[in-house]
């Protein structure tokens, strides 16, 4: 018999983001961080957390927006269109294919998968920003970077999509719940 457990992900679309400021969503973000629930991983052999949660914010659309200091480390943000927005201090992890032609993106850290990303090597501070924990696709490079900001992140080759040598580790079965969601005041 094997070990298995249940856990609940509960997963928010980009919508979410319309009811909080920066703030508020990077103190959010801090206390789910603190109590284990994102991201939603587990070291081997360990119990995961009953519950995880998960942020699907893949084609978020925030143009021309001010996002100074926000913390989006542990949202997807596949395709995401940032431009013209102020994103000074931000904070990303995945975001494969995002734009971020002409931001603000002084002091901003990309920890994650840029592949494929849209950047304009005139935009504001993008000297400042530090790339040093991203990573990018060798078939799928990111646009727009200047040779020297481009070289200071890992370049991954291209892996098959599913290798011989790699079984599935992890059967899921879904369950689907409804679950409401109610702004309080406290």
């Amino acid at each position: 018999m094997s070990n298995t457990c249940m856990i609940v992900i509960v997963e928010f679309d980009c919508d979410i983001l319309d009811h909080f400021d920066v703030p508020q969503w990077n103190e959010f973000m801090g206390k789910l961080t603190q109590r284990g629930m994102t991201p939603i991983n587990w070291a081997h052999g360990k119990r995961p957390a009953p519950v995880g949660v998960s942020f699907d914010f893949r084609h978020l659309k925030k143009t021309c927006a001010r996002l100074q200091g926000i913390d989006l480390t542990f949202c997807d943000l596949e395709g995401a269109d940032f431009t013209g927005s102020n994103l000074q201090g931000a904070k990303f992890g995945s975001c494969p294919h995002a734009c971020f032609k002409y931001c603000w993106l002084e002091l901003v850290c990309f920890q994650g998968n840029i592949s494929g990303c849209q950047f304009t090597s005139d935009g504001t501070g993008l000297e400042d920003a530090d790339f040093s924990k991203a990573y990018y696709s060798e078939k799928d490079p990111p646009t727009g970077l200047p040779p020297e900001i481009l070289a200071t992140c890992e370049i991954l080759p291209d892996a098959p999509d599913t290798p011989a040598d790699w079984p599935p580790v992890i059967v899921e079965k879904t369950l689907q719940a409804k679950i409401t969601i109610h702004e309080v005041p406290w």
